[in-house]
């Protein structure tokens, strides 16, 4: 590939310009290709939250509606069953509206609304970010380095779950507890 080269006073501003600043523009432009298409998408699973579909119409989930249209029990009903949601999220307070797809997900009847709840299901699903894989890969790599040999998998994978979840604050009391529960292992011979 060929540059023109800027002319430069120093080799410093010579790799900012020749270098530097094309590698940076190139990597922007990567990046929006990569999401730009799906931005859309999560757009419009965003609306089906309720404290967002305050006066949405048809027209700011149909990429979605287009995008997962496999994983949707009935298309042809769409429509009238996202008018009946926009109503039904409109009649909540301000204040007691869920924000997360979690607690849209719990309202929403999959009976009287399935495509809208596979499609909050979906977006329950997708990850938002890779810090919560990331965090749980360093927590095993870490872990198994010493204690694979020393213990069986479920007492690994407990060991690991406490490990990644450490905002659960767990009390002596409560682990002897579970202990009692179970049954001693020990077989005594006579």
């Amino acid at each position: 590939m060929q540059r023109s080269n800027v002319p430069t006073a120093t080799p410093e501003e010579y790799y900012r310009r020749n270098v530097y600043l094309p590698l940076l523009a190139d990597f922007e432009n990567q990046l929006r290709d990569r999401f730009d298409a799906h931005k859309k998408v999560m757009v419009g699973l965003n609306m089906l939250l309720p404290k967002f579909c305050a006066s949405p119409s048809l027209s700011d989930i149909d990429d979605a509606v287009q995008f997962y249209l496999d994983d949707i029990p009935s298309d042809n009903v769409i429509e009238a069953e996202f008018t009946l949601w926009v109503n039904k999220c409109c009649q909540i307070e301000k204040k007691n509206c869920p924000a997360c797809a979690l607690q849209a997900l719990e309202m929403c009847n999959c009976d009287f609304f399935p495509n809208i709840h596979s499609l909050l299901s979906i977006l329950a699903t997708l990850l938002m970010s890779t810090a919560i894989p990331e965090r749980t890969f360093f927590t095993l790599r870490r872990l198994k380095s010493y204690l694979q040999n020393h213990m069986n998998n479920d007492r690994l994978t407990g060991l690991a779950l406490l490990s990644i979840h450490r905002e659960l604050q767990l009390t002596p009391e409560q682990f002897l507890r579970e202990f009692r529960k179970l049954p001693r292992r020990k077989n005594f011979l006579v």
